[in-house]
């Protein structure tokens, strides 16, 4: 083990090599595209009715007063993204989220990794 930490210490354009392509191997394989594709694969696979389209796309506010009892912390997002439709959307909720200046509150983090979900799902889809 030691002779190759000197052999690759002692030329940098070998070593270089390895590390181009252990960088395009990551790149091709190993990115958040990638493990966020199959984490919705595993989810869709155990839970498929959780991406029905009326689920994936909107709740009613009778479901955001429900959800808002469990999770008191989200109300002020949920109330700020209500639609004249009474509806609340995924982008809706991104769009509050998006649209303040402090740094991101865990329950608003979650929402933009619902937003992350929605999209690959979409993607997967068309």
């Amino acid at each position: 083990m030691n002779r190759l930490i000197d052999y690759y210490l002692n030329n940098p354009s070998e070593r270089e090599i390895i590390q181009d392509k252990a960088r395009q191997r990551v790149l091709k394989d190993h990115t958040y595209i990638h493990r966020m594709t199959e984490m919705l694969c595993f989810i869709k696979d155990r839970k498929p009715e959780c991406f029905h389209e009326s689920t994936l796309d909107k709740f009613t506010v009778k479901d955001k007063d429900d959800f808002v009892m469990n999770f008191p912390e989200v109300e002020g997002v949920l109330n700020k993204a209500v639609n004249e439709n009474n509806e609340i959307t995924i982008d809706s909720i991104v769009d509050v989220v998006n649209s303040r200046d402090k740094d991101l509150e865990y329950h608003e983090a979650l929402f933009l990794l619902m937003d992350e979900f929605k999209n690959l799902f979409l993607e997967r889809s068309a």
